[in-house]
């Protein structure tokens, strides 16, 4: 009734841990999929097959709700297994989606944490078909050395007032591509 609206997150970097069950329990109800029996969407234990049904699924379950402003299919996957592993599993999720909801914005992030100052040299070959065209690819970028710590000043990096947008340039260039 307010106008808000959510983009819904797929938030594991690309991986499922199979044993979650057992890691919430042992963790007290924390899972963490980068941990090691998390699998990598593309697997044999997690085939791009599981990854698009799961959009389908949840896409059928959100459709027609005013609140959902786009689906966000994946948070920073890396290294996915292949370069054609990332690009292969978002095209799979995006026609999945699109069986059931034509209308809802897709975000697509890229391989490689998504990274926008890398990514050309990661993601050069994720283009994703459409039918309803209503794409919107998603970078990410720190400004500090790219970890997201900010441990050390803009100086201590050498960095200037220009350094995060040289960052986010490729990422650009790529776009106008």
């Amino acid at each position: 009734s307010l106008g808000i609206g959510v983009i819904v997150d797929l938030h594991d970097y690309g991986r499922y841990d199979l044993n979650w069950a057992a890691d919430a329990a042992a963790n007290y109800g924390i899972v963490a999929p980068n941990g090691p029996d998390a699998s990598v969407i593309g697997s044999a234990a997690v085939p791009i097959s599981a990854f698009a049904n799961f959009w389908q699924q949840l896409a059928t379950a959100l459709h027609g709700n005013p609140g959902v402003a786009g689906y966000d299919i994946m948070n920073e996957p890396y290294n996915m297994g292949g370069a054609t592993v990332w690009p292969t599993a978002a095209q799979a999720a995006v026609n999945a989606i699109r069986t059931v909801d034509m209308n809802t914005p897709i975000l697509v992030e890229g391989d490689q944490w998504a990274n926008a100052q890398y990514w050309q040299a990661n993601n050069s070959n994720l283009q994703i078909n459409d039918p309803a065209n209503n794409i919107v690819y998603e970078a990410h970028q720190y400004f500090d050395n790219g970890s997201g710590l900010y441990a050390q000043t803009y100086a201590q990096q050498s960095a200037t007032s220009n350094t995060g947008v040289q960052d986010v340039a490729p990422f650009l260039q790529w776009l106008q591509e």
